[in-house]
């Protein structure tokens, strides 16, 4: 079973797998497997204690926005300790790419009242298109390094939100972006590659069919 390899006494990354399944619009085929995952990690503290003791931006947003995506309690005051002495995010933030793009796609999913979230939002939309535009050599983060294919997926990601997004096409923009970021990442992640890109196909073949006989 796929979802066994995701089952990692490491927290994080389990919860990281499991937003990749999804992300690959591969997580139909294992809903059961990760509602009972998310409920274990939640239900027995260990979600909460990384999240509250890890201070990797990438990790904690993440995790805060896929329990968040599956109706979990998770208090948006995680956020507070990439504050500084000033109540503002810590400006070295903002050449961590991925973390900022993490928190981005976190922070829509603000409830009432929940001004730090706003303020995440404007923070990382800000020095995400600084990012995104250093490789024009008129940014002062010229000398921030994105990758081409992060960049265009961080763009991708402001023009459409992630919450916003139609999901087949979002599945497509992802499996374009995971194709050159999973080559580091070993054969866990390449067997989701193949899978996602075979499940894709199938479907995008299914529909065709479909449109093709109402046409009839």
């Amino acid at each position: 079973m796929l979802m066994a390899t995701a089952a990692s006494p490491d927290v994080a990354e389990t919860v990281r797998v499991i937003d990749v399944i999804t992300r690959l619009g591969l997580s139909y085929h294992f809903e059961e497997d990760i509602e009972f995952l998310l409920n274990q990690m939640f239900e027995s503290g260990e979600a909460t204690k990384v999240i509250l003791h890890n201070h990797d931006l990438f990790t904690v947003a993440m995790m805060f926005r896929v329990f968040r995506q599956h109706g979990y309690e998770m208090s948006c005051d995680v956020f507070q300790k990439f504050k500084g002495g000033d109540g503002r995010f810590k400006e070295t933030l903002s050449s961590d790419a991925m973390g900022l793009l993490s928190m981005y796609e976190a922070a829509f999913l603000s409830l009432p009242n929940e001004d730090i979230l706003d303020e995440a939002l404007e923070f990382s939309m800000l020095h995400l298109k600084s990012l995104i535009m250093s490789s024009n050599g008129n940014s002062p983060l010229e000398e921030v390094i994105v990758a081409p294919h992060l960049r265009s997926h961080i763009a991708n990601a402001l023009r459409m939100p992630i919450h916003k997004e139609i999901p087949r096409y979002g599945v497509h923009q992802f499996i374009t972006y995971f194709d050159q970021e999973s080559s580091k990442s070993g054969v866990q992640e390449e067997s989701l590659l193949r899978f996602a890109k075979m499940d894709y196909n199938r479907l995008q073949n299914l529909y065709r069919h479909e449109v093709c006989e109402c046409l009839r």
